[in-house]
């Protein structure tokens, strides 16, 4: 019999990965033509400018999936809550952590929901540039690295458990 932590853990997985799957094709759908792999800044602020709300909900499903990957590493925490003092500790550590990785995360999506297309509007390259990269920088970079060395905290403190 599955015990409550090992269900709810398993549905957190299950959620985390459609989350993830739905901000994917949002990426590949609806923000590919603002986001910097086009190569045309002039293009990309014109986009994210024209179409704001397709932009930000766009970023609401990466949104999403950032509360996702939150319950997922919370339920893992949860799921090992009982195991020998060191392992749930290090396990409650790494579900604190998620908490500043995806606040990183929202406040970098924040920006480049709702900051982005009010400079794409004003038509300055250098500023709307200069938001972007400290956007992609918080999440690309800071969330990513917290969100990593999460799963790097639960996956070696509970590798003998699977």
């Amino acid at each position: 019999m599955i015990s409550p932590e090992s269900r709810r853990l398993r549905n957190a997985a299950w959620f985390s990965f459609a989350a993830h799957l739905v901000a994917g094709l949002a990426m590949l759908f609806v923000l590919q033509r603002g986001l910097a792999t086009n190569p045309s800044v002039k293009d990309r602020m014109l986009y994210v400018a024209i179409y704001r709300w397709e932009w930000r909900l766009g970023w609401l499903t990466w949104n999403v999936a950032a509360i996702a990957v939150l319950i997922f590493f919370r339920r893992f925490a949860d799921a090992h809550a009982a195991d020998e003092a060191p392992i749930a500790r290090r396990c409650r550590l790494a579900g604190q952590l998620v908490i500043a990785a995806v606040a990183l995360d929202l406040a970098a999506e924040f920006l480049l929901m709702f900051r982005l297309p009010a400079l794409g509007l004003k038509g300055n390259p250098a500023v709307f540039l200069a938001a972007e990269r400290m956007a992609v920088l918080m999440t690309g970079f800071g969330a990513t690295a917290l969100y990593t060395a999460c799963a790097l905290l639960l996956a070696l403190s509970t590798r003998r458990s699977y």
